[in-house]
């Protein structure tokens, strides 16, 4: 199969699962995504050609953050974890998107509060910052309201409050609702966070149930840029 047959395929079998997704069939769903990363990984080991070896990645962080996302919706979070961890593998190398390393993190979090003052959480979310702040000042994502609500996360878990509200500020002109699944992963956050006694968790939760108060008043005066017109 040539390469172009093999991303076009992909795409047919991502497509068939999202609408599986979309209609709650996630047996479905999970069948398209297994055959597309099979083809994917295949694919990748055998392939030379660096452009194409980059396509690939782009395809199986793709591939396996939608497949953690069917798993945390039917309430697999460590199996969905685990996906979104394979998935940052390969979205790592093309620093072009924070999707699974997003979900990595507040998914650790959620299933362990107390991860939150590990020396390698702060690394990780330190690096985080960096990454996202990267892709934003280049141009990459300046206008993808899901880098702000990234940069905005980290910040914020990373102790840094006026940085992720000033982030969140810059979602405001989001052509679909930004704010309603944001808000949902902090307050699964702000939950675990609260069963943790220590002062480092204490204070970043007071942080992230300001940001929730914060988002939620941006939700209420948000307009759709369509209905503008």
């Amino acid at each position: 199969m040539t390469e172009t047959n093999v991303i076009d395929t992909v795409l047919r079998l991502k497509q068939r699962a999202q609408t599986a997704r979309k209609r709650q069939k996630y047996d479905e769903a999970h069948k398209y995504l297994g055959e597309a990363l099979t083809r994917l990984e295949t694919e990748y080991e055998n392939v030379s050609d660096p452009k194409y070896r980059a396509d690939i990645s782009v395809q199986l962080a793709d591939c396996y953050g939608i497949m953690g996302g069917i798993l945390r919706r039917e309430g697999h979070h460590r199996e969905a974890l685990e996906s979104y961890e394979k998935g940052y593998k390969y979205e790592e190398s093309g620093n072009t998107d924070t999707y699974n390393l997003s979900n990595t993190i507040s998914l650790r979090i959620i299933l362990d509060g107390s991860s939150i003052s590990s020396p390698a959480m702060k690394r990780k979310l330190n690096d985080a910052i960096e990454k996202i702040t990267q892709q934003i000042v280049s141009g990459k994502r300046a206008g993808e309201w899901w880098a702000w609500a990234d940069r905005g996360m980290f910040n914020l878990l990373a102790g840094n409050c006026d940085a992720a509200i000033e982030a969140y500020s810059n979602m405001r002109g989001a052509k679909d609702d930004p704010y309603t699944s944001h808000i949902a992963v902090l307050t699964e956050i702000l939950d675990s966070l609260r069963k943790v006694d220590s002062a480092e968790a204490k204070k970043i939760a007071v942080d992230v149930e300001n940001a929730i108060k914060v988002l939620n008043d941006e939700k209420a005066k948000w307009t759709p840029p369509a209905a503008l017109f």
